[in-house]
């Protein structure tokens, strides 16, 4: 027994215990710490009052204001017996837990990994009047498999019981879930209650299921399932989803657009699945059978927003150094929404390469589509099946000081089979001239939160397209399936890109482009194109021409000096009579991590114009607003609209309300109010 500086010090087997005062016996070789005592080594620190420290058996005893760390874990205690050779303890009276959930218990057992709690609560660490609880009368924690199952749970509001379960197993390690209520009212399905719980294996898994009861409608259930592996360094890429809904419908389903009754017994699924093998092969299909079209607006009008489209295709893609082809399909399984069928189109494209001439290189392509036109009741309105053959040969020529001249030939044959219709052709030669400045300057300015000097690339182009038609047949027997998208799409393309044009036709054109790119190093030591200005105009046409016979202007405009800001700006204009044949224009905002807002407009002869307007906003650490608005500024009609409010109060709680309407279409004109409660996650 001897003394240190006022404090005791004993060590023994890696262990060493320190106190203001300490009591030593000979006999029964104990060793008691009284006032802040303090036991260290193997990784334990263990604080008290008092320590009592049995030296033959390596038993401790702490009692008072006891912290205990050990094996990445910190619990406060009143009394606790603690074994220093095997590490099995017991302690009452235990505060633990893992942010941001604290767990108090009547007793914790640690033995061989396992914890067994008696009588224990899960809360939240900020826990406030009516924040919810879990109550446990036993719970077993495998440390070694992260399994935890525990046995008769009672669900706490303010103290009191609301709900119990006899018994859950979750595994802690694999898995984060959240169990989350919902419920509301909607103007055709009435009010609703029910769950959504989801699992979450990061990053591979997520598993969720949904389970509501709609008062005037039936029973309502959801599975979905999404698993995603990415091998980076090796290209590979492995994506599948599945969702599936049903409901056995008892309610007044009434009739769809097409005034057709609705069934009772209705589903729907969506199965994507998506796989890259390395940089060459690709393969790709999303299926979406629905047996009715308000299906989704009706049940899952959440998703309405970005469902309204249906696709069903599948895609095999191959991607060399000289060959790419490809293989793919696009078909109707659904009777109330009419599309274009290519069942299947097959592309096959042969270079780039120096074949004749080393200055020139060639591709040659090849299409194979066999095309239906459905209506929304499925009918097949035309048939027909094409082979498109392509072939370009271009060079490249630097006449020096940045000067490039650059030609193309191109051949393109189409040959149609038609049901009952004579078969028909059409071929096309086309030449292009291309003469081009490139100059490059340095800037003075610096790139936005960055030491480095941004770069100005600039091009100057004339360009010379005449595309002919070098002969015909039966013309008038095909059917236009597929439009000229040149007229109003933003950009121009060349024969070679013309693909299942059924409409294409002879064009002479000449044209300025100017190109500019302002380049510099981002604050993440990135290339990046901070502002992008890209100007074309036709300078003269042929307005005999059957495809393309009215002068154009495009631009092209994107800034994205900071992060946190992008504009970006598309127009184009027919220059004969100054009507706008297509505008997108968009500008977003993001402030930190949940902030953001994005207004764009969308302007097209074709389909019309929309607005878009969307925010996120973060009003206070527990409160978060978002908005969505649609609208039709020539039909002055809003088309879409959707506000919600998330409350994260009291703790352990999370509410969120929402209203949105959708406009113009049959059902649809109606205010849809929804309230969904989040619990959280044990």
């Amino acid at each position: 027994m001897f003394y240190l500086q006022g404090k005791a010090d004993e060590s023994a087997q890696g262990f060493s215990l320190e106190a203001d005062d300490y009591e030593y016996n000979d006999k029964n070789q104990t060793i008691t710490a009284t006032n802040d005592a303090t036991l260290k080594g193997n990784g334990i620190f263990l604080n008290a009052n008092r320590i009592l420290w049995d030296k033959k058996s390596n038993l401790v005893r702490a009692y008072g204001k006891i912290i205990l760390s050990s094996a990445g874990y910190r619990l406060l205690a009143d009394n606790l017996i603690f074994d220093l050779e095997t590490g099995v303890f017991t302690a009452d009276n235990v505060k633990t837990g893992l942010y941001p959930w604290t767990v108090s218990a009547d007793q914790i057992m640690a033995s061989d990994s396992n914890y067994t709690l008696r009588n224990a609560t899960v809360s939240n660490e900020q826990q406030e009047k009516f924040s919810p609880s879990v109550a446990m009368q036993t719970a077993v924690y495998d440390l070694n498999s992260s399994q935890l199952t525990a046995r008769d749970l009672g669900l706490l509001i303010n103290g009191k019981l609301v709900g119990r379960i006899p018994k859950l197993s979750h595994n802690l390690g694999r898995f984060d879930s959240s169990y989350e209520l919902i419920g509301g009212e909607q103007n055709s399905l009435g009010w609703y209650g029910g769950a959504r719980i989801t699992h979450t294996s990061n990053p591979e898994y997520e598993i969720e299921t949904k389970l509501v009861i709609y008062e005037k409608r039936g029973l309502f259930l959801r599975p979905s399932f999404t698993y995603t592996k990415d091998w980076d360094s090796e290209f590979r890429l492995l994506r599948f989803k599945g969702s599936f809904g049903g409901i056995k419908d008892r309610g007044d389903r009434g009739t769809d657009f097409r005034n057709k009754i609705i069934k009772q017994d209705r589903g729907y699924a969506h199965v994507g699945f998506l796989y890259n093998e390395g940089k060459n092969w690709r393969f790709n299909i999303n299926l979406e059978p629905q047996s009715d079209a308000d299906f989704i607006r009706d049940f899952e009008r959440d998703k309405f927003a970005n469902s309204q489209w249906v696709e069903n295709f599948a895609e095999i893609v191959y991607n060399g150094k000289w060959l790419s082809s490809s293989i793919s399909t696009d078909w109707q399984i659904n009777n109330f929404a009419g599309q274009i069928e290519k069942k299947p189109k097959i592309s096959l494209l042969l270079g780039p390469n120096s074949w004749f001439n080393k200055h020139f290189q060639e591709t040659v392509q090849f299409d194979y589509s066999q095309r239906n036109a459905r209506d929304e009741f499925g009918e097949a309105i035309e048939k027909l099946s094409s082979r498109d053959f392509s072939a370009i040969s271009q060079a490249k020529f630097h006449l020096g000081n940045g000067i490039k001249y650059s030609p193309a030939f191109t051949f393109k044959r189409i040959d149609y089979s038609l049901k009952n219709k004579k078969n028909a052709s059409k071929s096309f030669g086309e030449i292009i001239n291309d003469l081009s400045l490139s100059v490059k300057g340095l800037s003075r300015m610096k790139a936005p939160l960055s030491d480095n000097l941004l770069s100005h690339f600039s091009t100057f182009r004339f360009k010379h397209i005449y595309n002919k038609k070098l002969g015909s047949k039966n013309l008038t027997q095909i059917p236009i399936l597929d439009e000229n998208l040149v007229h109003p799409s933003f950009g121009n393309s060349d024969l070679f890109d013309f693909s299942d044009y059924d409409d294409l036709g002879s064009y002479h054109r000449v044209k300025f482009v100017w190109e500019n790119q302002l380049v510099g190093i981002s604050r993440a030591g990135m290339i990046k194109d901070f502002i992008t200005l890209d100007l074309e105009q036709d300078i003269w046409v042929d307005q005999k021409s059957d495809f393309w016979g009215e002068p154009y202007f495009y631009g092209f405009l994107s800034i994205n000096l900071l992060d946190s800001i992008v504009f970006s700006l598309k127009e184009k204009i027919d220059t004969s009579n100054g009507q706008l044949a297509g505008e997108s224009v968009s500008l977003s905002l993001r402030d930190g991590a949940v902030n953001k807002y994005s207004v764009s407009r969308i302007s097209d002869l074709r389909v019309g114009e929309s607005v878009l307007l969307s925010g996120v906003n973060e009003i206070s650490e527990n409160i978060i607003c978002d908005l969505i608005v649609r609208y039709d500024p020539k039909l002055k009609n809003w088309e879409y609209w959707y506000a919600g409010v998330s409350l994260k109060k009291p703790s352990g709680w999370e509410w969120s309300v929402f209203l949105s309407e959708y406009s113009g279409t049959k059902k649809e004109d109606d205010i849809s109010v929804g309230l969904s409660v989040n619990l959280f996650s044990f």
